[in-house]
């Protein structure tokens, strides 16, 4: 167990390292907090451990400073040579008196303590002041972790691309086969899963073929069906869309007509589909436009329940993610295929669909059913239960409500911090940047992902239109400045983050 600074940027930099060259959590990191320590064990002291990091070795022994220091990298995996160099003579003092000067100094080096602080505006202050330490702050913690951020740029590439290789054109049969996981692609498609892990998929539930793919995944989605066999697809009752997006409705047409089944959508869905609105490039270009639906047949409204081949789905309303989803939830097998309104706690780079405030009454909703297994929009199954085997990159061992309610408290939390920097009058792009404090996970963690989706949608998917979802519909969204911030350029700090700048209604 390591004992940590939690307002100190170059210790929560540490903590982050910690996680990164511990992927299964055998260290415990714990900031101090003076009430637990002699809980903790008896020899602690809260002054002693403030002034360097103290650790508790599962033999009980502790370690401080330095030494706790060497223990860290000899225990880590990758860093145990690390470990042992250090511990030689002569090195050993050197490692020492290196970590009393940064523990020492470290609130010196990191200016704001740990961007825990608040961007005061005490009147004595020069104008300028607060935010010049607030980027100071952030910018040290961006350099701190630039080692962790290229790890990014190498292990998200990998993991995407052992993702997709994985789950190429597979199907995936779930529970004795009462859930098929269909995944989709095609040559542009498939770059959606290497650049952002979010594969395209089709579920098969009941009967029910449920968000069939985008016109560009059609010829995948024949092939599926084909290799269902007969018997399988005379059991098909209906096609449903949990919502507009392109990903999700494209081939309702084309199923249907495959099928000789009636085709589902939400109202608000169908009103969308008899005319589609021209998309971004990006997304034509990767996923593809849709055609106007409901021209070999029409596309049925659902009602608050479906009847699928052997079992009654409730229709949920799932406002949030897009104006116009619904999710579908079986009682019987405490089962909610979520499509979008679930998909990961920690998004972090919505479109401007993203109705925020909606969503968090999705999730709220969300929490007050019975869920042991929960299907998101882009290749993933959440559940503990044993009859959902192990399928690695698509089964995820974790309880549906604790990450519902992980992702509900993670956007109450964004509001809260969003209205905060909105009523004292800071610019957003400092609202933007106070999202994401460096001690955080998802800050570095989604920035590969989130700077990306940035540049290649040229600030359509973004950080900046996060903020937006918290206002959408209000003047207050509008004020919102580019979707590129100030926090892309680095000479913020010898020119305007030296000043106060304008308020919520500044333009870049």
């Amino acid at each position: 167990m390591v004992l940590y600074d939690h307002v100190c940027e170059i210790c929560q930099a540490g903590v982050s390292y910690i996680r990164l060259l511990d992927p299964r959590g055998r260290v415990e990191c714990r900031p101090i907090v003076d009430a637990e320590l002699a809980a903790l064990h008896p020899s602690l002291d809260p002054e002693a451990c403030r002034r360097e990091m103290h650790l508790v070795a599962p033999d009980g022994s502790v370690h401080a400073g330095g030494d706790a220091i060497r223990w860290l990298l000899g225990h880590l995996g990758w860093t145990r040579p690390l470990g042992w160099v250090a511990g030689l003579p002569g090195l050993r003092g050197l490692v020492d008196g290196l970590y009393r000067f940064v523990a020492r100094n470290r609130y010196s080096i990191s200016r704001c303590r740990g961007g825990s602080c608040r961007v005061p505006r005490p009147g004595g202050l020069p104008p300028g002041t607060p935010l010049r330490v607030f980027w100071a702050c952030y910018w040290i913690g961006f350099f701190l972790r630039l080692p962790l951020l290229a790890a990014t740029l190498v292990y998200y590439p990998a993991a995407n691309t052992l993702a997709y290789l994985h789950t190429w054109r597979r199907r995936v049969d779930l529970a004795g086969g009462r859930l098929r996981v269909c995944f989709l692609g095609g040559v542009r498609p498939d770059l959606g899963p290497l650049f952002f892990g979010e594969r395209f998929y089709s579920l098969v539930y009941d009967g029910l073929l449920i968000d069939p793919g985008s016109v560009l995944m059609g010829r995948s989605l024949v092939r599926h069906l084909g290799r269902l066999g007969r018997e399988t697809r005379e059991d098909f009752v209906g096609v449903v869309a949990t919502h507009f997006h392109e990903e999700h409705v494209g081939n309702l047409d084309l199923a249907g007509e495959a099928l000789g089944v009636p085709t589902f959508a939400g109202p608000a869905t169908i009103e969308l589909l008899r005319q589609p609105p021209r998309l971004p490039f990006m997304r034509r270009l990767i996923i593809g436009q849709p055609r106007p639906q409901g021209t070999l047949r029409p596309v049925l409204p659902l009602g608050d329940r479906l009847q699928g081949r052997t079992r009654t789905l409730r229709v949920l309303p799932a406002a949030g993610h897009s104006s116009d989803h619904v999710a579908l939830y079986d009682p019987e097998e405490r089962l909610l295929i979520s499509g979008d309104s679930f998909m990961a706690a920690y998004f972090t780079s919505p479109n401007p669909d993203v109705d925020s405030r909606r969503w968090i009454q999705t999730l709220e909703g969300f929490l007050s059913l019975d869920i042991e297994v929960l299907t998101d929009g882009h290749g993933t199954i959440y559940t503990e239960r044993a009859d959902y085997g192990e399928v690695p990159w698509v089964v995820v061992r974790a309880h549906p409500r604790t990450l519902l309610g992980e992702k509900l408290a993670f956007m109450r939390w964004m509001q809260a911090e969003i209205a905060r920097g909105v009523s004292e009058g800071l610019p957003f792009d400092v609202v933007e940047a106070s999202l994401f404090p460096w001690g955080r996970p998802w800050a570095w963690k989604n920035w590969y992902f989130d700077e990306l989706a940035r540049l290649m949608s040229l600030g359509e998917f973004s950080r900046t239109e996060l903020i937006r979802s918290f206002y959408r519909g209000e003047p207050t969204a509008e004020r919102v400045p580019a979707r590129f911030p100030r926090v892309w350029n680095l000479c913020l700090l010898t020119r305007r983050a030296a000043r106060l700048g304008p308020g919520p209604g500044a333009t870049t």
